[in-house]
């Protein structure tokens, strides 16, 4: 069981990683890394890592020497993110070293030194010098944080004068076409992603305000930028994916027997337009970068 968890994690990862590329804001990333231009040799922090997806879409995009730390609390997630990296050195013909959880990629322009650490990001100023680091980034992390939990995360970037790029926050979905029971349920999903648990409530689709307004008042500058997954008819194990998530969430809800049977409904409803592919559904985040 622990086994399929693992593998579900790593195949779900790696088929989101297109569609975030896609979604990213690339006015947004150009300013990112316009801002670092003029330094020789980057220090990057990415935390909520995953299977190194960041990493893997930046190690191209920035042009300098870098040293990356992946910081993921999932240690079975460790054995894919180093057989991407090493795809990706087979795919580009560069230079592939790994010395236990470090990982060097050299090329002729340039050389990568990727180290993964196995850790909560609440921990972070324990886990790395962020006197070193230049910029701490995040792909799709902080929806299920509690307000709690951000603000000591923005306490930790605040206190180190750091600069913060979080990606894909979520904020909502669309379906087309639209359904009658489309906003029912959406709600319901956001609802449960809301829902208080041990560590508190996750804020889930109002993070990315929050973490806007935490750097608000802290006097940060704030630049922001929406990100939209454009998931279409072909893109069939997409749609499955996400109806899978919403399926598995609402069922952990006490529902009514009428709702019951609705969800049940709608469900199959989504199910046919999906095999028909006539299913569209655009899921709407926000990048922000910010700096001191």
């Amino acid at each position: 069981m622990i086994e399929e968890e693992e593998n579900f994690d790593r195949d779900w990862l790696q088929e989101r990683y297109p569609f975030d590329a896609e979604a990213r804001d690339k006015v947004l990333e150009s300013k990112v890394l316009t801002h670092f231009d003029e330094q020789s040799v980057l220090t990057l922090v990415d935390v909520g890592a995953g299977t190194g997806s960041n990493c893997l879409y930046f190690i191209e995009q920035f042009s300098q020497n870098q040293k990356w730390y992946l910081v993921e609390q999932n240690e079975a997630l460790q054995k894919a993110t180093i057989r991407r990296l090493k795809d990706f050195a087979a795919y580009h013909k560069y230079d592939f070293d790994r010395k236990k959880n470090t990982v060097t990629i050299k090329s002729i322009k340039k050389k990568v030194t990727v180290t993964i650490i196995n850790d909560s990001l609440l921990n972070l100023s324990d886990l790395v010098d962020l006197k070193k680091v230049d910029l701490v980034m995040a792909n799709a992390v902080f929806d299920l944080f509690s307000a709690k939990q951000i603000e000591q995360f923005v306490n930790i970037i605040v206190d180190n004068q750091l600069a913060f790029y979080p990606t894909l926050n979520y904020e909502g979905m669309v379906f087309l076409p639209s359904d009658p029971f489309d906003e029912v349920f959406i709600d319901q999903y956001n609802g449960h992603m809301e829902r208080p648990q041990a560590f508190g409530t996750a804020l889930g689709k109002n993070a990315s305000q929050y973490i806007v307004e935490l750097f608000e008042a802290k006097k940060y500058q704030i630049s922001t930028a929406e990100s939209t997954w454009r998931i279409e008819p072909d893109d069939i194990k997409m749609h499955y994916y996400l109806l899978n998530f919403m399926e598995n969430a609402l069922g952990e809800l006490d529902l009514a027997p009428a709702m019951q049977a609705n969800f049940e409904k709608w469900v199959q409803r989504k199910k046919d337009l999906i095999i028909t592919r006539q299913q569209r559904l655009e899921i709407g985040h926000l990048d922000i970068f910010v700096t001191p």
